[in-house]
């Protein structure tokens, strides 16, 4: 039995046993909103290509960072990888990636050829650190990418001016922190280029899709050729998709998130033993490449519909994970235990909006708790490289390159902010009883 099927198995008996415990929180929002208009318009663009669409939608996303330009992707990861290849990066060239990532970054830094040197993360925002940067440069350095994580800002003035004057590419990667600004300019417009996922789990929720963001023409005429030369996703895979936003629509709530995530590893085993379509772009957590689907793909024209009706409904995201950060806060106050948090939440330069709300404390009778209620094995960045069947070393790990990385990871909490007002609320109870309760039970 290999270590992807073995895996799957332990998070299947991990579950079980939450089934049976209501209200039940993770991390993904499905689109209850959508109106029975909306779905029927999205129904009617799946599968069609609408140039006009994908480019408004473009168009509408490039104004949440600056005055740039926007080109979409099927995935943020095909947009990084169309920087590298604009870039002219290959073997014998390095790549600079924040430590505590996802496995699909270090999957297109390797459909290049190139090698990839781990950064550590900084103590204070869990995002890349400057000085962690500063110390892996080499003459062989072609590329930086910093990391923004979990909605905070990590230091990427400082980071910019080292590549700056270093005369390397800066790519920031934006995914997790949409909105968030430092020192009142908004993340994604400080480097050369930057990318942004609007993936289930991301800020804006387009299912799957990507962005590219640059404020320099001349890059982004060039991925916009690199995107026209590639394919569109399946008429076949697009159906699989709109399916499956269907179901997170339905069951993405406190009510079944249990079950859909068993619903879910359970699909996984059909998808090995049975080879059935996957609704996701699942083949680049490898280290291997797999061509299942294009790579890259372009976005299908109705996820970027799907996009302009986020887009539409942002502000009041923005308010709300804001207003979630203020009553984290004020309880974390409130209870003496603020100690805990990294310092990044007391930085006045920074306007943070929150994808999770996280801190990193050694404290197994804590996530023991939360798990009663809250889907702690989806707690990001628990260890460099997440969200990956294969050895760390596969994607050129070694243990104890980015120590900090491994050390907080261990001990990594995260709190959700997709979540409804009224879910909040509920939430929001069962945490102030979490850690009231655990507090008593520490004095005790």
């Amino acid at each position: 039995m290999n270590t992807e099927i073995i895996m799957i198995i332990k998070k299947i008996k991990n579950l079980i046993f939450n089934l049976r415990k209501l209200p039940y929180f993770g991390f993904i929002q499905g689109h209850d909103h959508l109106t029975d208009g909306q779905l029927s318009y999205l129904k009617s663009v799946v599968g069609v290509v609408d140039v006009n669409i994908v480019g408004q939608y473009e168009r509408k996303f490039s104004k949440l960072v600056g005055p740039g330009h926007c080109i979409s992707f099927a995935s943020a990861r095909m947009g990084f990888w169309a920087l590298l290849k604009y870039k002219g990066v290959g073997k014998g060239d390095e790549v600079i990636l924040n430590g505590g990532t996802c496995a699909v970054m270090a999957n297109a830094i390797l459909r290049t050829g190139a090698t990839i040197v781990y950064s550590d993360i900084s103590p204070d925002t869990f995002g890349s650190s400057a000085d962690q940067i500063k110390r892996k440069i080499t003459t062989k350095t072609k590329i930086i990418v910093a990391q923004h994580s979990f909605g905070i800002p990590c230091k990427i003035d400082v980071i910019a001016d080292l590549a700056k004057g270093k005369n390397i590419f800066l790519i920031e990667d934006s995914a997790l922190a949409v909105g968030s600004t430092l020192k009142g300019k908004l993340v994604g417009s400080f480097g050369d280029a930057s990318i942004f996922s609007t993936d289930h789990s991301k800020p804006i929720n387009t299912f799957l899709g990507g962005m590219v963001y640059s404020e320099n023409t001349k890059i982004i005429k060039a991925i916009k050729s690199i995107k026209n030369n590639a394919e569109e996703v399946s008429v076949k895979k697009q159906n699989v998709e709109w399916k499956r936003i269907l179901i997170e629509r339905k069951y993405y709530g406190p009510s079944f998130y249990g079950k859909l995530q068993l619903f879910n590893l359970l699909g996984q085993l059909r998808g090995i033993f049975l080879k059935e379509e996957s609704a996701f772009l699942d083949k680049d957590f490898y280290a291997e490449i797999i061509n299942q689907y294009p790579y890259p793909a372009k976005m299908p024209t109705f996820l970027a519909a799907l996009g302009l009706i986020e887009l539409e409904n942002w502000e009041l995201k923005v308010m709300l994970r804001k207003r979630y950060l203020t009553s984290f806060l004020d309880l974390f106050d409130a209870m003496g235990i603020n100690s805990v948090l990294p310092t990044c939440y007391k930085d006045k330069d920074l306007d943070i909006i929150p994808l999770r709300f996280v801190w990193s404390k050694d404290d197994d009778k804590l996530k023991k708790e939360l798990d009663r209620f809250l889907d702690v094995n989806g707690f990001w960045f628990q260890a460099p490289i997440i969200a990956t069947p294969c050895s760390l070393d596969q994607f050129g790990y070694k243990g104890g390159d980015c120590p900090i990385s491994e050390k907080l990871g261990r001990n990594m909490f995260n709190l959700p902010t997709a979540l409804s007002n009224d879910d909040f609320t509920l939430f929001y109870k069962m945490i102030e009883k979490a850690l009231g309760d655990h507090s008593s039970n520490h004095k005790s």
